[in-house]
């Protein structure tokens, strides 16, 4: 802090400094400058250092089951919850994985780790005699407090294997409410896309392409609690066909009590549907993820086109 003196007290003061004696300290004693109180930083633990039970803040998107023209029916779509569905139990040594609009809990044992790499850990497991569940919990970008899952099970019928559920989440340390960032503008850099896409535009059958690669854009402006972001999705099939859809525009609101998010398409024509929502985790919400789903209406009333999956990424 700084001290200021009035002209009329400056010059009283210089007099009194020049009738002092050769011997004599007569010059003013100097303030002291107050050392402003530092703002506290705040503290995260980093996702791998989590230990004991954990409910992560998390999102999901959920597909049950494929119809006859080969696109998936929606179950539903989780909005981001800081005490989410998804639940670690150190006690019993096994994720829980609770999903929108279906029924229970999935138990996944620890113990069915089929791999495990630095950034990808896998899981398989029976649920009953007819259904394998499988569960990846992946690590793009190194990221320090945000992961993405893929869940999904397969129903054994006659000798074939029939999808059941085919989930995309994200899961991390959220950022707290009160650690917002400092500038009112937030640009985020590094992105990583993970999905499926099923595109019935020209077939009867809609054909799967796996999502491998895209561009990703995000903007959030704390002024008015807007997000932003743009996608374009490559995705190839089991054939080796590509496919390209995008660029797509969804915005969202941010809800300051979760300091996650939840929008749909910045624009909605009629014949399209679009959802997204996800939250950001780390220190001054450092790093971020979402869920997507995208859904194009055909004159008969059939999604022609269909779209999910997830985005995480960092500042």
């Amino acid at each position: 802090m700084n001290y200021w003196l009035s002209g009329g007290a400056l010059a009283a003061a210089l007099l009194l400094a020049g009738c002092g004696g050769a011997d004599t300290d007569t010059s003013p004693t100097p303030m002291p400058t107050p050392t402003p109180t530092p703002t506290p930083t705040q503290s995260y633990t980093k996702f791998e250092a989590l230990v004991g039970d954990q409910r992560y803040a998390s999102a999901c998107s959920v597909d049950e089951l494929l119809i006859a023209d080969g696109t998936p029916s929606l179950a539903g779509s989780a909005t981001f919850g800081r005490d989410g569905g998804i639940f670690l139990s150190d006690t019993r040594k096994e994720y829980q994985i609770s999903l929108p609009n279906v029924f229970g809990a999935i138990a996944i044992p620890l113990s069915g780790r089929t791999s495990a790499t630095a950034n990808l850990v896998s899981y398989e497991t029976d649920i009953d005699a007819r259904t394998r569940a499988y569960l990846t919990l992946e690590r793009p970008l190194s990221l320090d407090y945000a992961r993405r899952i893929h869940f999904r099970t397969l129903f054994s019928n006659n000798g074939h294997q029939d999808s059941r559920l085919n989930a995309y989440c994200i899961l991390g340390v959220p950022t707290r409410t009160d650690d917002v960032p400092k500038a009112p503008l937030v640009r985020f850099t590094q992105f990583a896309i993970d999905g499926i896409i099923y595109d019935r535009r020209t077939s009867a059958i809609a054909q799967q392409y796996l999502v491998e690669s895209g561009v990703a854009t995000l903007s959030v402006d704390l002024s008015t609690g807007i997000i932003r972001t743009e996608l374009t999705l490559e995705g190839r099939s089991t054939s080796g066909a590509i496919t390209h859809v995008g660029p797509y525009q969804f915005s969202a609101g941010i809800d300051v009590n979760t300091a996650g998010f939840f929008g749909g398409l910045a624009t909605v024509p009629n014949s399209e549907i679009g959802m997204l929502g996800g939250g950001f985790f780390g220190p001054q919400g450092a790093e971020f993820g979402y869920v997507f789903d995208y859904r194009h209406i055909d004159g008969t009333g059939s999604y022609d086109l269909v779209f999910k999956g997830t985005v995480v990424g960092r500042r």
